[in-house]
């Protein structure tokens, strides 16, 4: 036999799905960046009037930087859910080779990533930020906790997009959701170790690190953990759809 006449390799649908799922989540963590880079710190502190030694004037206090460090992260935090979860969502949808179902996931998961990965970053960064004040000894700890919870939320919301983009039931659903979270949180995991000694001067225990190749990686790690655990959804969802119906006994 030839060499032309050898059969070429082909990639199963399965296989095609799982990349599908696994580029959408590296697209969402480019994007999340170029995002965050365009809204860094764009939410200004207040200034208040201040009687130093005297003299009257406007000025940043503690409690004002404080508060619009946390209003910036939360922004940051609710792009980046909405695109990992819309991208994800948009996913599933294409995996099954349905527009529409890849819009009917992708908008409401980019919605409720926001929504949550928002929230909950209003409700619990001001708390955190504290205890990394106050357990200093500790601040590794608490920064892999406050990145885990935030992100691990994030990633829940995009697998649970994922798993309506393919039309799962509630195993499935519950499956993207536990999958996503593990997922961002393993990334969330990575960054806080390794970030600590490839970017030593960027602050990786704050919500949101200072340099722009930090940020990057942050969101790329968690972006591509969650897409890399969830995708196995998409494949075993294609294999499902794929396996010929039981005949009638």
């Amino acid at each position: 036999m030839s060499d032309n006449a050898l059969p070429r390799p082909r990639y199963s649908p399965e296989h095609r799905a799982r990349w599908l799922v696994i580029a959408a989540g590296m697209a969402a963590g480019l994007a999340a960046f170029a995002a965050g880079e365009a809204t860094y710190q764009i939410i200004p502190p207040r200034r208040v009037m201040l009687n130093t030694m005297g003299t009257v004037a406007p000025a940043v206090t503690a409690e004002t930087q404080s508060t619009a460090d946390v209003r910036n992260a939360a922004l940051a935090f609710a792009l980046q859910g909405a695109l990992l979860a819309g991208f994800l969502g948009a996913a599933g949808g294409l995996a099954r080779r349905s527009v529409p179902m890849a819009a009917a996931a992708g908008l409401p998961g980019a919605l409720l990533g926001a929504g949550l990965a928002g929230a909950v970053s209003l409700l619990s960064l001001r708390a955190f930020n504290r205890a990394r004040v106050d357990h200093s000894d500790y601040d590794m700890a608490i920064s892999i906790l406050m990145h885990g919870t935030i992100w691990g939320l994030t990633g829940a919301a995009a697998g649970l997009a994922l798993a309506i983009g393919l039309g799962g039931d509630r195993r499935r659903l519950a499956a993207g959701f536990l999958l996503g979270f593990v997922g961002a949180a393993i990334g969330a995991l990575a960054f806080d170790i390794l970030g600590a000694g490839l970017f030593p001067l960027a602050e990786t225990g704050d919500a949101v690190s200072r340099t722009w190749d930090s940020r990057l990686t942050a969101r790329l790690l968690v972006a591509i953990a969650t897409s890399a655990l969830v995708s196995g959804l998409a494949a075993s969802a294609i294999a499902a759809a794929r396996k010929p119906a039981s005949p009638a006994e």
